[in-house]
């Protein structure tokens, strides 16, 4: 009989998974390539079948979970016979420590994540750096990969053919100082190539004070309405954002070290020419100057910005190679083997 297990995925207050957990847990574990092999459903709540596993992301809980939350879901879960997988995609057990006034994580949430971390049978992770860090609470931590479901991105778009430009930006809104460290060489290359360049963005920043630093520029922020949910937002994305140049800058802060290269694998797939932070997260996918451009500093990107803007050919030769690789060795339907050799470890 195949292993039967259960995902408990983070959710928003509408009751809809994040992002994340459509990434990172349902579309791999629902993907036909793994479905043959396991029983997974997924849900807000804890089954009340019988499970060999329940896997729980993150702070599962919209409403923050307490101490005693997670006290008492690892009970149960223990009651059932069941074994404990945590996944964490980002260190949250140090995001905005030494921020004052942030109001998330707060202290119980770090508290909740050691808890679970200690607890778990099993940690799953998305980066080595992040693997590392919760081996000093878990001697059984594994890494997934990120990977995106090829079933989202069927072909590669066809590249735009004007003269005008458009660069790109999209993210969540914890962006925000990822914008602000790439602030100069962009408001620069917009200024250099006047009426030539438009700049978009997807989410970022509403700072009225940010967004008043690109007056008398072209811009707009460009917004998903109701397709803001993951299975929605990439279709919206394949129709909606016509950029030849996307952006993906990380701020030079502990935080970022733990990030994943999700940002390449969203780009090469969309069909966007990439430029990326020259760092230790962009560095084990992106080849500088064959599926993407990497800038170390405000000269790099200055003249990653230059180079795109003004030769197409370029862009679209940087396109062809990004789609081609992300395609090829970094979607489910070649990748799942990592999802289910960790799984069998676990459960053996």
């Amino acid at each position: 009989m195949k292993p039967r297990i259960h995902v408990m995925h983070e959710f928003a207050t509408d009751g809809m998974p994040l992002s994340c957990s459509y990434i990172r847990l349902l579309q791999p574990l629902q993907h036909p390539s793994i479905a043959a092999e396991f029983d997974i459903s997924s849900g807000l709540m804890l089954t009340e079948e019988a499970v060999d596993a329940v896997i729980v992301e993150r702070l599962w809980h919209p409403h923050r979970m307490t101490i005693a939350m997670a006290e008492d879901l690892i009970a149960t879960i223990r009651a059932k016979g069941a074994k404990l997988i945590y996944t964490l995609d980002d260190n949250l057990l140090d995001l905005h420590r030494d921020e004052l006034h942030s109001g998330f994580p707060s202290e119980v949430d770090r508290l909740v994540v050691r808890l679970l971390l200690q607890a778990a049978d099993a940690v799953i992770v998305s980066t080595e750096p992040l693997q590392q860090r919760c081996l000093q609470f878990n001697r059984r931590v594994f890494v997934v990969r990120n990977q995106l479901d090829e079933r989202l991105f069927p072909v590669l778009p066809k590249p735009r053919d004007h003269d005008d430009i458009v660069i790109g930006y999209m993210g969540t809104f914890s962006h925000f100082d990822d914008l602000l460290s790439i602030l100069g060489p962009l408001r620069s290359a917009m200024r250099r190539h006047q009426g030539k360049v438009r700049f978009e963005m997807v989410g970022i920043t509403t700072n009225r004070a940010v967004l008043s630093l690109f007056e008398g520029y072209p811009y707009r922020i460009v917004h998903t309405g109701n397709d803001y949910h993951y299975p929605n937002f990439i279709p919206w994305a394949r129709r909606e954002l016509c950029w030849d140049i996307a952006l993906a800058p990380l701020s030079d802060r502990p935080f970022n070290q733990y990030k994943s290269e999700i940002k390449y694998l969203d780009y090469g797939l969309l069909g966007f020419a990439g430029i990326y932070s020259d760092n230790n997260v962009y560095r084990t996918a992106v080849r500088h100057g064959e599926n993407g451009l990497l800038a170390k500093d405000d000269a790099g990107w200055t003249e990653a910005l230059d180079m795109l803007i003004t030769d197409r050919n370029y862009r679209h030769q940087l396109v062809h190679n990004a789609f081609a690789d992300v395609s090829q060795h970094r979607t489910w339907a070649t990748q799942n083997v990592h999802w289910r050799d960790v799984l069998h470890q676990i459960l053996d």
